[in-house]
C-alpha cells in the first residue's frame, strides 16, 4: 500500500512540475510542496535513523555504512536532476544546530540563493565572522540574518556552571551575544557596505513551535 502511495505522489509530482515550467512563481511553490512531501515520506518510515535514542548502543561503523549508502542512492539521482545553476547566494544565515532547526523547512528550499552556517547557539565566533566576511566580500551577499531559538538547548547550558566550564568559548559567546553582533558589523568590510545600504545584518528569533519568526 505505501508503494502504490509513493508511485502515485510520483506520477502527480511529474505532471505538477510539467504545469509548472511556465510560470517560476507557480514552480516555486509547487517545489516547495513536493520538497515538504518528501521530508513527510521519509519521517514516517524514519528507515534511515532506525529509531535511534541518544543511548542506543550502536557503532560508529554503521552510521558511517548509512550515510555511504545514502550518497550512493542520491548520486544516481543527481545524474537524474539537472545541474545546479553557479550563482552566488545573496543570504547568508547563521543558525543553531539543533534539529528542529532545518533552513528547508524554515525559509524554503531556495537552493542557489542563500548559504548556511550552523553552530550551538548561532554563537559568533571570529571563524564565522571571517566567514561573514568572505560572503560580504567574494559573494556580495546582500543580506546577514542570525537566527536564535525558542527552548535553546545551548543557552541553557551557557547559563549553567558545567556550560561555563566544559563550553567556556560556546557559553561565553552566547552570554555576550550583543557584543559579538556589534563586533561582526563593526569589521570593516561589513560596516562599509552598512552604511551605504548595501548589506542588512539582522537578528531573528525563531519560535520552534510555531515555525516563525517574532
Amino acid at each position: 500500500m505505501r508503494f502504490k502511495i509513493i508511485v502515485f505522489i510520483g506520477v502527480c509530482s511529474v505532471g505538477l512540475v510539467a504545469l509548472t515550467l511556465l510560470n517560476r512563481k507557480i514552480a516555486y511553490y509547487v517545489g516547495g510542496f513536493l520538497l515538504h512531501t518528501g521530508y513527510f515520506i521519509q519521517d514516517s518510515t524514519e528507515s534511515f535513523h532506525h529509531q535511534l535514542n541518544d543511548s542506543d548502543p550502536v557503532h560508529p561503523n554503521e552510521i558511517y555504512k548509512t550515510v555511504i549508502a545514502q550518497n550512493i542512492l542520491q548520486a544516481k539521482a543527481w545524474k537524474a536532476t539537472p545541474a545546479l545553476k553557479d550563482r552566488k547566494p545573496k543570504a547568508l544565515i547563521i543558525m543553531c544546530i539543533d534539529p528542529r532547526l532545518n533552513s528547508s523547512r524554515i525559509l524554503g528550499d531556495t537552493r542557489g540563493y542563500y548559504d548556511v552556517i550552523r553552530i550551538p547557539g548561532s554563537v559568533i565566533t571570529e571563524e564565522v565572522a571571517e566567514a561573514v566576511e568572505l560572503a560580504v566580500t567574494k559573494h556580495e551577499t546582500k543580506l546577514v540574518m542570525v537566527i536564535t531559538h525558542t527552548d535553546c538547548a545551548m543557552e541553557h547550558l551557557a547559563a549553567s556552571d558545567e556550560g561555563k566550564h566544559h563550553y567556556p568559548l560556546l557559553a561565553e559567546g552566547i552570554n555576550n551575544h550583543a557584543k559579538r553582533m556589534q563586533s561582526l558589523s563593526h569589521r570593516p568590510a561589513i560596516l562599509d557596505r552598512l552604511q551605504k545600504q548595501q548589506l542588512w545584518v539582522v537578528e531573528k528569533r525563531l519560535d520552534t513551535k510555531t515555525g516563525k519568526f517574532f
